[in-house]
């Protein structure tokens, strides 16, 4: 029996509606945790997901529009009229919290939406497309977290996918100029900017304080997710696993990726305004 068949159609037809959401409302405001794509905000999400005080929603935007519309992962949603309305029709839904038909592929805890205990919660939003950063700000308000990682780490993430093409240097610009125009939106709203690299390499210490910050308690068992989601005994995990060696994955990068391909990515980078990871350590 799939996840899909225990769910009953009538459940689903509920969580479905987004009157019903809106009539229903989670506790003011979202939380959005944003990234580019293969910088550890699927992780990051799962640690934070797992808090009481969230109801936890991942790329119900950027997977549904990907399936229905176009391939490109990192696109303006205000690039024309046409990208706007279907952009638009996906987030309303999702800032509602009315779930896609296939709530399974979305959610992890589908009694976190059941209407009676949404009032109890906050939405918390995953998605991967930062160049939606202003969009979703001017149109949603939601706290933004927004993810950060070393761009040769991104690179060599997308290497592996297959996305990159050894187009290293202008991925190195492409990157930093997406994030820094992402950063730059939220000049009137603040934006949390955190670093893969501190939360996995010290989850224990890291995650806590993000949590506080966004007034989110720990989950019960916050000592065996970090076991099960930052220091999984997986060698050579798949490209979408989310139990691993979070500090192993923070550093692989230095060793798969040669010094010139390294060079070539900063090369790229260090043209782009973002301010991060500029310093040669």
């Amino acid at each position: 029996m799939t996840r899909s068949a225990r769910i009953p159609l009538y459940s689903r037809c509920v969580l479905h509606s987004r009157l019903l959401a809106r009539a229903f409302p989670f506790k003011p405001s979202p939380i959005l945790l944003l990234s580019y794509p293969r910088s550890g905000s699927s992780w990051a999400g799962a640690m934070l997901g797992r808090s009481p005080d969230v109801a936890y929603l991942r790329e119900p935007v950027n997977q549904p529009y990907l399936a229905g519309v176009v391939k490109e992962t990192v696109i303006d949603p205000e690039s024309s009229g046409a990208v706007l309305r279907a952009y638009t029709r996906l987030a309303d839904r999702a800032f509602a919290g009315a779930l896609p038909w296939r709530a399974e592929d979305f959610v992890e805890r589908i009694d976190d939406f059941a209407l009676g205990r949404r009032k109890h919660k906050v939405l918390l939003i995953k998605e991967v497309n930062p160049l939606a950063t202003g969009f979703y700000v001017r149109t949603y308000r939601p706290r933004v977290v927004m993810i950060l990682r070393h761009p040769a780490a991104v690179a060599d993430s997308y290497e592996r996918m297959g996305w990159l093409g050894g187009e290293f240097e202008e991925f190195g610009l492409r990157y930093g100029t997406h994030m820094a125009e992402a950063l730059a939106t939220g000049a009137d709203e603040p934006i949390e900017v955190v670093r893969f690299e501190d939360l996995a390499i010290d989850p224990r210490g890291r995650f806590p304080a993000l949590f506080a910050r966004l007034g989110l308690r720990l989950p019960s068992d916050f000592e065996s997710a970090v076991k099960e989601l930052c220091e999984a005994d997986n060698d050579a995990p798949g490209a979408y696993d989310l139990a691993r060696s979070s500090r192993h994955e923070a550093l692989k990068w230095e060793c798969s990726l040669g010094r010139d391909e390294v060079a070539a990515v900063m090369r790229g980078y260090l043209r782009s305004p973002l301010p991060h990871y500029r310093d040669a350590d």
